[in-house]
């Protein structure tokens, strides 16, 4: 893969331990109190450690990009997320805005929602979410809000504005981790595999695809 085509000079994870650096990632690359490459990937950001991924990380990403297929296969849209607590899988969803009439309903935001809702939780201190696309600024939002510790997702947001030619969207780091929240976020990681669920797809809009379901009358709101 050419890494240079998305602006990344490599996947490659670091791990140092720096308490008072700050990475601000939109452009994956702006660090204060430290020197980084403008190009260098996104990978890891806490207020201690910058740290390695782990085999469980990957292991728990390709659930999110099955996932993904699975929507895809399914008429959904192509994004896949996963929730993790103590080294298992608690929850785990696909997008569904357009079947459910919801363009809330993107994968993260409703697996945090169903979750912490089925659970009686108000915060996810602890928990570690995949996601096979980084997360849009809705979805980082509700991360931030609900307090998760770890984000780890495979297609960057850059890669896939790249991919569906539309405008360029925010990193999910900086409003993740805006005020006081310190997650750890690290990706893009296994992209290739996430940039295979885009292979040969076409990207309509959703309301446009809302719409002819709506006319075919195939758009009610499936049941929960």
């Amino acid at each position: 893969m050419c890494w240079a085509s998305w602006g990344i000079a490599s996947p490659v994870a670091v791990a140092l331990h720096v308490r008072k650096w700050v990475w601000a990632i939109p452009e994956y690359g702006t660090m204060r109190g430290g020197v980084l490459d403008q190009h260098a990937a996104v990978l890891v950001l806490t207020t201690g450690w910058y740290a390695m991924h782990t085999a469980d990380d990957e292991r728990f990403l390709r659930l999110a990009i099955a996932l993904a297929h699975q929507a895809r296969r399914q008429g959904a849209d192509p994004f896949g997320a996963v929730l993790v607590a103590d080294g298992a899988v608690v929850h785990q969803v696909y997008d569904r805005s357009v079947a459910y009439s919801d363009p809330t309903c993107h994968a993260e935001l409703s697996l945090i929602s169903e979750y912490c809702r089925a659970q009686r939780r108000f915060s996810l201190e602890g928990y570690s979410i995949y996601a096979s696309t980084e997360p849009c600024s809705m979805c980082a939002g509700a991360i931030h809000w609900a307090r998760i510790s770890r984000v780890v997702f495979s297609v960057t947001q850059a890669m896939l504005q790249q991919l569906s030619g539309g405008h360029p969207k925010p990193g999910c780091a900086s409003i993740i981790n805006s005020g006081h929240r310190q997650a750890a976020i690290i990706g893009p990681l296994l992209p290739d595999e996430g940039l295979a669920v885009f292979d040969g797809y076409t990207f309509i809009p959703k309301v446009e695809r809302h719409r002819a379901l709506a006319i075919g009358g195939a758009a009610s709101r499936p049941a929960r």
